[in-house]
């Protein structure tokens, strides 16, 4: 399969399918799209994320074409849908109906594409699910500035840990943690936060921190600098304030 390739081009190819950036050469251009290697990457990551461009063709016209995408409400999704004829699309809430529920489980909508009967249809669908932040401040003034303008692509709830937590959260079902005053995050006990990091680092979960003081307000640097030096340490990201 990778004949025709140059010198070069396998290393290209091997580097691509290392990569966890590779879908973004892709779309730019940077790697062909015949390199055999890339390419059965991308179809495996392709279904992996829920990007869909399938085609279909019927030997008669059918009564009726659709695509349906269930979402539950622990795990909202962005789901984008789009076909190459005549279309609609349509969130429906199916909260409670049994049509849609189980025992153990329930949907809360269903995200649907309905497409005018043709003989060939082809329909693209990207379904995205939103990053799930666990921030230490939800609901605040800093916070809503934050998300309100990205609530599309994000759900913002409470930290799952920490002293004022979402006690009905749980550490699997986050993607990120939200970091504001480490005060209030662990108080003034350095062993407390030190239990927090590592009960994130075991989850693997990264931290984004909004700096919003070198040290607390109540200034006892023999307490605090330790605890602000090691989230420092710690944290994937920072967010500080323009002056």
């Amino acid at each position: 399969m990778l004949e025709g390739l140059t010198t070069q081009q396998p290393n290209e190819v091997a580097l691509a399918c290392d990569s966890s950036e590779w879908i973004e050469l892709l779309d730019a251009g940077v790697l062909p799209r015949n390199y055999a290697g890339v390419l059965a990457r991308c179809e495996f990551a392709r279904h992996k994320l829920g990007l869909l461009d399938d085609e279909v063709t019927f030997e008669r016209i059918p009564d009726g074409i659709n695509w349906a995408i269930p979402e539950t409400s622990a795990r909202p999704l962005q789901v984008e849908m789009t076909a190459n004829t005549v279309h609609s699309v349509d969130q429906i809430n199916v909260g409670g109906i049994g049509e849609w529920s189980s025992p153990f489980s329930g949907l809360a909508r269903l995200y649907q594409l309905d497409v005018d009967p043709t003989i060939h249809v082809g329909a693209s669908i990207r379904v995205t699910p939103l990053l799930r932040v666990g921030s230490t401040a939800h609901e605040s003034n800093y916070d809503w500035s934050l998300y309100e303008a990205i609530k599309d692509r994000v759900l913002a709830t409470a930290a799952p840990i920490g002293f004022v937590r979402d006690h009905s959260g749980s550490l699997d079902n986050a993607y990120l943690l939200h970091l504001h005053w480490p005060e209030w995050f662990g108080f003034d006990n350095l062993a407390e936060h030190e239990r927090l990091r590592d009960e994130l680092e075991d989850f693997a979960i990264p931290i984004v921190w909004t700096a919003h003081n070198l040290t607390p307000h109540d200034r006892r640097p023999d307490v605090y600098d330790p605890i602000y030096a090691m989230w420092a340490g710690t944290i994937d990201a920072v967010i500080h304030h323009s002056v």
